[in-house]
């Protein structure tokens, strides 16, 4: 599908107000469509393992230790060769934050497997399932997951009047 300046335009200014995030694959520009397969993730080397655990929960895989010339790093790769890389930094040092979405009907168990690893996996307000694991946000969102337009318009008004409280109230209502 050929993409004009327009829609890069306006895929940047959602970017910038936080309402587009990438789930590979990924358009990375008008060249093509492309599939991310690797990200290196910086942490705090004492939460190191821990972290290794909880993304292997998520890609369903085992963390694989290993050094080159740069030295220690973690690797999580899953079936399809999608790679978190996890290198540790020193205290002081900065670590990587970021948020990442995963999509798929594979979703709802890794959101399982990563609440069984960290016990801190919640519902997300736009749909699907969330944690943050050393600084950076996780959120997996299975078919069915999302919520509507008007639902995510509404949640997102209810925050900038500083209703957000009384919106979930109502959504917890709404389920029963």
């Amino acid at each position: 599908m050929a993409r004009d300046d327009a829609y890069w335009q306006r895929m940047s200014e959602s970017v910038e107000r936080g309402e587009y995030t990438a789930a590979g694959p990924v358009e990375l520009g008008p060249a093509a469509p492309l599939r991310l397969s690797r990200i290196t993730l910086y942490t705090l080397a004492p939460v190191l393992s821990h972290v290794a655990s909880a993304y292997a929960a998520v890609l369903n895989a085992e963390p694989i230790c290993g050094e080159d010339e740069r030295g220690a790093y973690v690797e999580v790769t899953d079936a399809a060769g999608f790679t978190i890389e996890l290198r540790p930094v020193d205290a002081g040092e900065v670590s990587t934050v970021t948020r990442m979405e995963f999509r798929g009907p594979e979703a709802p168990d890794a959101a399982e497997r990563l609440h069984i690893e960290t016990g801190g996996v919640q519902r997300h307000l736009y749909g699907g399932r969330w944690d943050t694991v050393a600084g950076n946000c996780i959120r997996l969102i299975g078919p069915g997951d999302e919520v509507s337009g008007a639902e995510r318009e509404r949640i997102r008004t209810a925050i900038q009047r500083g209703e957000l409280e009384a919106e979930i109230q109502r959504m917890i209502e709404e389920k029963k």
